[in-house]
């Protein structure tokens, strides 16, 4: 059962996976740079805490594809990047809440629960059903906004 667990972990952290995480790297990057510019209330906690999960993601992505952590430590970075960031969503949703509050709201509950449950794929990979069904919320979320701020 242990061999089994480990494969299914070793698979979610497979090259394919890191060239994927490697690739939405630099989707961070610019997100910071828009997000830190094009807000109010979320601007300081943008400057100070996003750094620190783009670190974060970026060690454990580069850690995973060199070998030189474990491919579980390795995943345990990434997801306390991602953890990090929830401290950003928070102010960033209050600021979204001026152009639509149902978005902003969706946005929020996607960020958190795909936040919240991505450890769990940690666990067993069929449980990434739940953090992807977070991230769509929170893009369902995000297209709202954009739709209102274009109206």
């Amino acid at each position: 059962m242990l061999g089994i667990y480990l494969n299914d972990i070793r698979y979610l952290f497979g090259s394919s996976t890191i060239a994927l995480l490697a690739s939405l790297f630099p989707i961070g990057l610019v997100a910071y740079i828009g997000y830190s510019r094009g807000t109010k209330r979320a601007k300081r906690v943008m400057e100070t805490v996003s750094p620190l999960a783009l670190l974060l993601a970026g060690i454990g992505i580069a850690a995973a594809y060199l070998g030189l952590l474990g491919v579980r430590e390795a995943g345990l970075f990434i997801v306390a990047a991602y953890y990090v960031e929830l401290v950003v969503g928070i102010p960033l949703s209050r600021d979204f809440a001026e152009v639509d509050g149902a978005g902003a709201a969706m946005f929020l509950v996607g960020v958190s629960f795909f936040v919240l449950t991505l450890a769990l794929v940690l666990v067993d990979h069929r449980l990434a059903v739940l953090p992807l069904a977070g991230n769509t919320v929170k893009i369902a979320g995000f297209a709202k906004l954009l739709a209102s701020a274009r109206a």
